[in-house]
């Protein structure tokens, strides 16, 4: 899934500029945002796989942000990222569909890592949903049909 399209969002430019690098040289399609109003815009317009965010962001806390996120794009992979990790920042960044947690410095043969962990269960996802779907449809189609063998039309009359 090397076409996979990334957010990150950090208001710190090292780290948005040193993730950009590295990830576009694996071959991922990636933006930056440096706000969660950015973020926000960049979302709603625009489709991402996965999106890295920073947990202190100068507009918003990225636990609330994540969650607002999580409601626009529930099938978006979600990796929090924060230089100031706690217990209750993980609980609640879990609690509000993160799904991921990294601690800056972030390593990049980590970041690369769980960036195809990630990938790879929202494509299994994406694969189970449609075996769902396809499931359901043939088990409606057979369905229709058998109705199609008992029932008649209105005004029909029965001929045997």
């Amino acid at each position: 899934m090397d076409d996979a399209r990334i957010l990150v969002v950090d208001d710190d430019e090292s780290i948005r500029r040193v993730f950009k690098i590295n990830l576009e040289e694996e071959g991922y399609t990636v933006e930056t945002a440096v706000s969660g109003d950015e973020a926000l815009s960049k979302i709603k317009n625009s489709y991402f796989n996965l999106v890295f965010l920073d947990v202190k962001l100068g507009d918003i806390e990225g636990t609330d942000l994540l969650k607002m996120i999580d409601e626009m794009r529930p099938k978006m992979r979600k990796i929090i990222v924060t230089g100031y990790p706690s217990l209750e920042n993980a609980i609640q960044a879990l609690n509000r569909g993160a799904d991921g947690y990294l601690l800056k410095p972030v390593k990049i043969e980590k970041l690369l890592k769980v960036l195809k962990e990630q990938l790879e269960k929202q494509r299994e996802e994406s694969e189970f949903d449609e075996k769902k779907m396809s499931s359901y449809l043939e088990d409606r189609v057979n369905e229709l049909e058998l109705m199609k063998r008992y029932y008649r039309p209105i005004g029909e009359s029965r001929s045997e």
